[in-house]
């Protein structure tokens, strides 16, 4: 490193005097969608227990949706633009940065990837157009897209131009959060087909196009009007409404309740009108399918249902997708079944043919409805959990939510998901009997006490450890946030309880440029390094100087192109320095074109160390205070032309306009 004012061992010796200032600890743990993270506040500094949305900002927490800063602070009135509002509703419906999740699943970490290649056109347009685009959600952004939660044309709303041409993120509103809940929900069509007022005193108020979401969410109790009959559908979207509205909607997915049938669903009555079984809930309503629309019926004690060969069969163990015909009556204006007949032999609780059974032990129960499950070959798979699915305890019916981790179950896969499941031996709370060390590969602070994620092989394993544990690491008693990710643990139990925890940690050193910075639950940074390409973890511990500016800075003062020195435990980065003039970034190339006012010029370079590509078309930015020299004099930017050979320096990687440009000829 070049002219460095601060040794690492300078800087060491400020990090022993530092007071702990870490209150919690967030962190990723990698799954399929996948990825679970588990964090948990115990105290909001700027959110009472009394305030209107508190329970669904602590929800949100404990899902890993909507954070804390390091401070404590979770801002409850700070409204969302667009970008937020992506990043909350991608991680809401399983998206994971694949870059950060070493143990996603290699099918949906490629099809995550594809998704983003396909979409990266699409988003070059608008970070071309608008210099403010906050490409750092691009990967949010590129995934609701792909899921269809986003269409293309909205994002034309993400950023508008003021009269005086100076670019404004948009803040979203809350008709137009329903639009998007309603589709997260998978519902959109349902929606349109059935509802196109809201009877809100403010009707008037709410866009055509948003009133089927509004109605829909109305209906089934997602949203209410106010004192006045209100729902105020141009009302900015805070972080506090935010949390309110997506946590009340991922709740009723995991526990759907009966919404009102659509008045023209058409009834079918006797026999020969075949219909196909969609959802059982809890053995009091059925849900079936008959022309593309479906409708619920009531189920009550008296219901016979029987398979083709006259054999009565449970209703726990209907397979789902299954065609049947039914008889209905009626009472107190609703409809139930009477008699139902499957259009097939069902022997025992076999599943159709197109689905396949595993058994195993559950190591992981995600929150974004999400298993691990470890096979006899001591392989891991994980699973999404069908929004339908059947979960039995023996012959008792349970939810998903009494899956625990250490439980034996027989899992039926449709589709890549579980479609029924059956705990066959439950294990209470945690399973740690045959678990006595491993790497950490995530923690937490939890109100219950301290989060751990312990991988042992190909088996990761949840624990939660209570506070009084004692902690050493190298031989040293410590706490249980001197725990670094990557340490290697012992875990010390009399009988079933875990008394202590013994962690041994290594240091290294790494140099290099920053190629890329991951702003999320779980910070890191991307180095090219002599020995290649490597992502090390920021933890809120890590200490960040900036050799030129001789002070401490944050993370998110990092640039693309710093040259950087880091001091890492195990996996974690204890202190960063930033090199004292960095060296800026140069790109050598023909000017290919020239846009309207000179604005930018498209330049084909020979090499974009950004995308790591070669003799590609970049644009670059060309403000009219930007200096333009040639042969040693500084010219006007009316002077470029296609053909010219240039050299654009820009001083970081990510800078948006460059800091000279270079006319070679």
């Amino acid at each position: 490193m070049v002219d460095k004012v601060c040794s690492h061992k300078e800087i060491r010796e400020g990090l022993d005097k530092m007071k702990k200032k870490m209150s919690q600890f967030i962190v990723l743990i990698s799954v399929f969608t996948l990825c679970t993270i588990s964090t948990l506040a115990a105290t909001f500094k700027d959110v009472a227990q009394t305030h209107w949305a508190y329970t669904n900002i602590a929800d949100m927490q404990k899902r890993g949706i909507m954070l804390l800063n390091s401070s404590g602070e979770f801002f409850p009135n700070a409204p969302m633009n667009f970008f937020e509002i992506a990043d909350v509703l991608a991680k809401a419906t399983g998206y994971v940065d694949v870059n950060m999740s070493p143990t996603i699943d290699p099918t949906f970490k490629q099809q995550i990837i594809n998704n983003s290649a396909v979409q990266k056109p699409v988003l070059a347009v608008y970070e071309n157009n608008f210099t403010s685009w906050d490409k750092r959600y691009n990967e949010q952004i590129a995934y609701l897209l792909g899921r269809g939660y986003l269409q293309k044309q909205e994002l034309d709303q993400f950023i508008t131009r003021g009269t005086d041409q100076r670019e404004i993120k948009k803040i979203v509103t809350k008709q137009q959060l329903a639009v998007f809940i309603v589709r997260v929900l998978g519902k959109e069509a349902t929606a349109k087909e059935t509802y196109s007022v809201a009877d809100f005193a403010d009707e008037s108020l709410i866009l055509q196009t948003s009133k089927p979401h509004v109605g829909y969410l109305k209906a089934v109790g997602l949203v209410n009007a106010d004192a006045k009959g209100f729902f105020n559908p141009n009302t900015h979207v805070t972080r506090a409404l935010c949390a309110k509205m997506v946590s009340d909607a991922l709740k009723y997915k995991q526990t759907p309740t009966p919404e009102p049938a659509p008045a023209s669903t058409p009834v079918p009555t006797g026999s020969g009108n075949f219909l196909k079984v969609k959802k059982i809930i809890e053995k009091s309503w059925i849900i079936l399918e008959q022309n593309g629309k479906t409708d619920y019926y009531a189920i009550k004690d008296t219901t016979k249902v029987t398979d083709l060969s006259g054999k009565e069969v449970e209703i726990a163990n209907i397979p789902l997708e299954t065609q049947a015909t039914i008889v209905i009556g009626t009472e107190n204006n609703i409809k139930y079944i009477t008699n139902m007949q499957l259009q097939v032999v069902i022997n025992g609780t076999a599943p159709s043919s197109d689905a396949a059974l595993v058994s195993g032990t559950v190591t992981r129960v995600g929150a974004n409805g999400d298993l691990s499950i470890m096979l006899a070959d001591e392989s891991t798979k994980n699973y999404f959990v069908d929004a339908n699915c059947i979960v039995m305890l023996g012959q008792q019916r349970a939810t998903i939510g009494e899956v625990k981790i250490g439980d034996s179950v027989r899992a039926t896969i449709q589709a890549s998901a579980i479609t029924r499941l059956d705990i066959l031996t439950a294990m209470p709370g945690n399973t740690t009997s045959d678990l006595t060390d491993g790497e950490i590969t995530a923690k937490s602070l939890r109100l219950e006490g301290y989060g751990l994620s312990i991988k042992q092989g190909t088996r990761t394993t949840n624990l939660v450890i209570d506070k009084k544990v004692a902690v050493t690491r190298n031989n040293r008693q410590v706490t249980f946030e001197d725990l670094k990710i990557g340490d290697k643990i012992k875990i010390i139990k009399q009988e079933t309880s875990i008394v202590e925890i013994k962690a041994t940690g290594t240091r290294s050193t790494a140099e290099g440029q920053i190629s890329a910075i991951y702003i999320a639950a779980v910070p890191q940074v991307t180095l090219k390094t002599k020995d290649g390409v490597q992502t090390f973890i920021i933890s809120e511990m890590t200490e960040i100087y900036d050799n030129n500016s001789r002070s401490e800075v944050a993370f998110r003062d990092l640039r693309l192109g710093n040259n950087v020195e880091l001091l890492i435990e195990s996996k974690e980065v204890v202190s960063l320095v930033i090199g004292r003039n960095t060296t800026g970034v140069r790109y050598a190339g023909v000017i290919h074109a020239v846009g309207e006012r000179i604005e930018y010029i498209d330049v084909l370079v020979d090499y974009d160390p950004l995308t790591e590509s070669s003799r590609v078309i970049k644009r670059i930015k060309t403000p009219v205070e930007m200096p333009v020299e040639l042969r040693g004099k500084l010219e006007h930017r009316a002077i470029f032309d296609v053909g010219m050979d240039v050299v654009i320096t820009y001083q970081y990687l990510d800078d948006v306009t460059p800091e000279k440009i270079l006319i070679i000829r």
